[in-house]
Parts: C-alpha cells; structure tokens; sequence
C-alpha cells in the first residue's frame, strides 16, 4: 500500500510529500527486509519494478536511503551466497527496460550526492552506501550488462516507463470526482509537478561515466588509517585488498575485458579526432 501511495504521489498536483515521509518509507521498507531472506523475496517479487522506482524517487534528499533500500533487496549477503549472475536478484536491473530505468534511477541519485542543501552526514552516508551497493553488483559480473543496459536506453523509454509508474486510477490527488474543469486542472498541475521531478535524473553520458567512476572509485578500495599509515610508511601508494580482489574479478570477465576495450578504443578514436591526430593501426596481435 505504501508503494502504491507512492506512486500516485509522483504526480501529486500538490507537489512533493514532507521530508519526514520521503524519509521514513524507504527507510521502514529497509528495515523490515533486512536479515529476513523470505519477505526480502516477497518484497522484490511485490515492488519490483514499479513500486521500487516510486519509492525510490522520494529519496532527493537522502539518497543515502535509497541505496540502503537497493542494498538489502538485491545485493544483501544471504540473497546472493552461491548465486550466479544470471540468478542474482540485482539481474532483475539487467533483463529488461523496467529495470534499466530503476538503475538509472539509482545512477541519478547518485549523481545527486553533494548537490543543493545536501549536509555533509547525508553526503558520506550516500556515498559509502553506494559503494557497497555497486561493489556487490559488479562482484558477481553484472558491470558489462549493466553499462549495456544504460548505453540502450532512450529518452522515449525511460519517459513511458515513469509514466507507467505514476498512473495508479483512484489513488491520491489525481482521484477524478469533481467537476470536468477541476479534473482538467488537477491532472495539468499533476503533469507540471511530474515534470519537475523527471528533470532531477542526469543524462544519459553522465550514468555512463558514474558507472566507470564506480570501479574506479572501488579498485582503490575503502582504505582505513591503519592501512593508509601503512602505505605512507612504505612510500609507495597501493591497493586495499578489496580492490585488489575486484580488479581479478573484473579482469577475469570477459564481458568486461571486451567493454574496457572497446571503450578504451572509442575514447581513443575520438582523442585523435578531436585533435587531427594520424592513427597507426597495426594489426591485432
């Protein structure tokens, strides 16, 4: 019921809930699947994917909540433990163009950290919670995929999607019963309030490089004082060891090997131009 509110509030004539609501739903939705393997599973099953991009859209402000959300839904160590890619709850993201618009949905929230009135507690709590979001995900070999997904998606579809998920007949303010002009007014300031919220998502260049930016973010790994001490003392600078782990499971996927080069390829091309720059291509080895 919470979700399905939710979604009628995305086009709330009324403009957007209080900052106490848009916090406490994802928040309590968080709470209650945590540590409980089947209602975690009946909750992905009942949210997703329409439910969850509606609630995740009420988390602007806290970020950091959505992607505690996001957390213990698809990547939490008990729902992934012997799971393969292609069963990992996160391929839901992956297999179809609802789940590619809840991720860009996630991409754009994290591009939100540290915009606006954002506090500086807000900011390190989002940003450290997107971390271990993102390193689950690319853990089990979801990155190439993921970037595919991203790379594919078009303005036309992420619109009809969001339009999918904010039309929810007789719920919330956009219940018809009034007279024809009240009902015209209402669903134009509907519009005019679901367009200010759809503007907050970044673009789509902009998600592909924050899905580069996460693995280069995750390779130097969450480095504590100890090990930074340590570093220092040695003179060198280094890799955590959970950076280390992901760079062999990122190089030993072929998905993702194949996509860095192409990319790498691309961004070379493109350098040379840009700068009028002769290529000499020999062949591949």
């Amino acid at each position: 019921r919470l979700a399905v509110q939710a979604r009628a509030d995305l086009a709330s004539p009324t403009g957007e809930r209080s900052a106490g609501w848009c916090e406490a739903v994802p928040s309590f939705m968080a709470n209650v699947i945590a540590n409980n393997p089947e209602l975690r599973t009946e909750a992905l099953e009942a949210l997703f994917p329409n439910g969850l991009a509606a609630v995740l859209s009420l988390c602007w402000r806290r970020p950091d909540l959505a992607f505690v959300l996001a957390q213990n839904l698809f990547t939490a160590d008990d729902a992934v433990e012997g799971s393969s890619s292609s069963s990992h709850p996160a391929s839901k993201l992956v297999e179809s163009v609802e789940g590619h618009c809840v991720l860009y949905l996630l991409l754009s929230l994290l591009s939100s950290v540290g915009t606006g009135s954002m506090s500086p507690g807000v900011v390190a709590k989002a940003s450290d919670w997107a971390t271990v979001f993102f390193s689950s995900l690319w853990s089990v070999g979801l990155f190439a995929a993921a970037f595919a997904a991203v790379r594919s998606l078009r303005a036309s579809q992420l619109h009809h999607v969001l339009c999918a998920v904010a039309a929810v007949p007789g719920w919330g303010a956009l219940r018809m019963g009034g007279s024809a002009a009240d009902n015209q007014a209402a669903s134009e300031a509907a519009a005019d309030s679901y367009g200010q919220r759809m503007a907050r998502f970044c673009g789509r260049k902009e998600a592909l490089g924050l899905l580069w930016h996460t693995v280069h973010g995750l390779l130097g790994g969450t480095e504590n004082d100890d090990y930074q001490e340590e570093v220092a003392c040695r003179g060198v600078s280094g890799t955590s060891p959970e950076g280390l782990r992901l760079a062999r499971q990122l190089l030993g996927d072929p998905d993702f090997v194949d996509l860095a080069a192409e990319e790498m390829a691309v961004a070379i091309l493109d350098l040379a131009a840009s700068w009028n720059l002769e290529l000499a291509q020999g062949p591949v080895p």
